[in-house]
């Protein structure tokens, strides 16, 4: 084991990884590493001519929705849910499993969501149920910068 990593397990953080902390303490309270996340997942999703304007746009419309506290622009809107919900529930079957809830929260990356939806006690979950989830999971994934 290196110098460095024994610092560390002895609990002695060098200057660097004081620094090293600090920026990452900065990035997670302002949420920097959300908002590129934000605008880059939205970036492949849309995949514009012209990429710096459709980023200025994007930061923009966040600015724009910050300072009106009104929704912040999402990738997904609730037409895409459900469709996704659709495309899960292919036999048309009227709910989807917890199972594929809990992947489709897993692959739109939403982080914060309800653990416990409407439905879930029964294994069933419905189109309503599915889109007021994702779209909070959603919200709460677009919200990238801190409101003050």
């Amino acid at each position: 084991m290196d110098g460095h990593n024994e610092e560390l397990r002895n609990g002695n953080e060098s200057p660097r990884n004081e620094k090293e902390t600090a920026a990452l303490d900065y990035l997670e309270k302002h949420k920097i590493m959300k908002l590129f996340e934000n605008i880059t997942s939205s970036l492949i999703y849309s995949r514009p001519e012209n990429p710096r304007e459709y980023i200025l746009e994007r930061i923009e419309q966040i600015r724009d929705a910050r300072a009106v506290r009104h929704q912040f622009p999402r990738l997904f809107d609730e037409s895409n849910i459900t469709s996704l919900y659709r495309t899960l529930d292919a036999t048309n079957r009227g709910y989807i499993t917890n199972e594929q809830y809990y992947e489709a929260i897993k692959l739109l990356g939403i982080k914060e969501y309800n653990k416990y939806p409407t439905g879930m006690q029964l294994n069933r979950i419905s189109l309503e149920t599915f889109v007021r989830e994702l779209k909070l999971g959603l919200q709460e994934a677009s919200m990238t910068i801190a409101l003050d």
